[in-house]
C-alpha cells in the first residue's frame, strides 16, 4: 500500500502536467484554410474555434457547435453513400432530414436530441473510388438560422490530394 501511494502521486501529476500542456497549446482558428494531416486534406473552419489536432476538430463552446473530419481508406464513396442513403437512422434515435446531391458529393441533414434539446448534424460526404471523407457540423436546432450556412460552407471547403 506505501508503494501504491507514490506511484499514484507521480501518475496524478503528470496527467495534470499534460493537460495544462495541452490547455496552453490550443489553436484557435482565424477563418484561414488549416491542412488536415491525419486525413491528408484541407478546410477552412470558421474563426474562432479551439482546433483538436489529434481528431481532425473544431469546437466551439461559446456557440457548441462543433467540426469533425473522417477519413476512410477502405471504404470506397459510393458505397458509403449507398450504406447511408439504405440505413435505418430511427435505430439510433436519428432522423434523415434531408440528402441532396451535390457536385463532388453528398449533403446529409439529421435530426436527434442531446439532453432534451434538438439538435442537427449536416454530413458532407466526398471522395472516390478508393476512399471516402466525411465532414460533420452540429449545431442546436433552434439556432439552424445562426449556424447552418458558416457551417455548411466550412464543411463544403474541404480539398484532398488525388
Amino acid at each position: 500500500m506505501k508503494l501504491l501511494l507514490p506511484i499514484f502521486i507521480v501518475f496524478t501529476s503528470l496527467v495534470s502536467f499534460s493537460q495544462l500542456k495541452g490547455e496552453t497549446e490550443k489553436t484557435i482558428t482565424t477563418g484561414e484554410t488549416l491542412y488536415l494531416k491525419y486525413i491528408d486534406a484541407s478546410i477552412t473552419p470558421p474563426a474562432g474555434y479551439v482546433f483538436m489536432e489529434e481528431f481532425s476538430s473544431f469546437l466551439d463552446q461559446k456557440t457548441q457547435t462543433s467540426i469533425s473530419v473522417v477519413k476512410d481508406d477502405k471504404m470506397p464513396y459510393q458505397a458509403f453513400i449507398d450504406n447511408m442513403l439504405k440505413k435505418d437512422y430511427t435505430i439510433g434515435n436519428a432522423e434523415l432530414l434531408s440528402h441532396d446531391k451535390l457536385e463532388k458529393g453528398y449533403l446529409f441533414t439529421f435530426l436527434f436530441t442531446i439532453n432534451n434539446a434538438p439538435v442537427e448534424r449536416i454530413v458532407y460526404v466526398t471522395g472516390t473510388e478508393e476512399f471516402c471523407i466525411w465532414a460533420s457540423a452540429n449545431y442546436r436546432q433552434s439556432e439552424k438560422e445562426k449556424y447552418l450556412n458558416i457551417l455548411k460552407e466550412s464543411l463544403l471547403s474541404i480539398k484532398y490530394k488525388l
